[in-house]
């Protein structure tokens, strides 16, 4: 067993809007870290606030992981 810090950034929540532009609504989400879509093992309910905002080419889409000291 290991503990890691993970750094998920918003972008990954991005979807295609009405407008067929990339946006980020503010909302809470459910991160699950699995070994198989059917086997989460760790759930986690993170909320995003702010307003909505677009997103171009240049958004962020890998999470970081760093083991604790």
């Amino acid at each position: 067993a290991r503990r890691l810090h993970v750094t998920v950034p918003a972008d990954l929540a991005s979807f295609t809007g009405r407008d067929g532009q990339r946006i980020i609504e503010p909302g809470t989400l459910e991160l699950r870290f699995a070994s198989s879509s059917t086997r989460p093992r760790l759930t986690a309910r993170v909320t995003l606030t702010g307003p909505q905002r677009h997103v171009d080419h240049t958004r962020h889409l890998h999470a970081v992981l760093t083991p604790d000291a």
